[in-house]
């Protein structure tokens, strides 16, 4: 039986700077089976199933989540290595920092490839904070620094919300 667990923080809506470090931190943790979450959860210990992170930044809302599907028991332990995985943050160096801004501009650019695509997210950027703002995405991922994704993890990874959904 599957356990899924969301473990959710509220954070800020794509108007604000602090929406780009947290695409950065999403790029740290959950960077498909290359991310700390992954990793931790799911190659190291063998707690989860499907794991990862996502990161929403709207027109008037944000949140971060991490994800995983686990067995019924392994709930605590993996809220505990969540937190873990979340201070760790505080850590990393400079190389940590440009594999995930690397890893979220590719990503970028891969849903800008069709036409289509294209213009999906200029209707999204329009939407959110106008269409020109997309020109300045990579610029802006590229200057978040070490001292931003500390700041952030300090001011947004404090006070979570939890759901628990247990399978038959």
């Amino acid at each position: 039986m599957n356990t899924q667990v969301v473990i959710g923080y509220h954070t800020v809506s794509r108007r604000h700077k602090d929406s780009y470090v947290l695409d950065v931190i999403d790029g740290i943790l959950g960077r498909g089976q290359s991310g700390r979450i992954f990793t931790q959860l799911r190659e190291k210990r063998g707690l989860a199933y499907d794991v990862g992170t996502h990161h929403v930044s709207d027109i008037d809302f944000g949140y971060f989540a991490l994800f995983c599907s686990v067995d019924k028991k392994n709930v605590p332990i993996v809220q505990k290595v969540v937190k873990e995985e979340l201070k760790k943050l505080l850590l990393i160096d400079k190389k940590d920092l440009k594999e995930a801004q690397k890893f979220v501009e590719g990503n970028f650019y891969l849903n800008l490839e069709s036409t289509h695509q294209l213009a999906d997210q200029i209707l999204v950027w329009e939407h959110i904070c106008g269409a020109q703002t997309i020109n300045k995405y990579v610029k802006n991922v590229k200057s978040v620094t070490i001292n931003d994704v500390k700041r952030i993890v300090k001011k947004y990874f404090t006070y979570s919300s939890t759901v628990i959904i247990e399978g038959k």
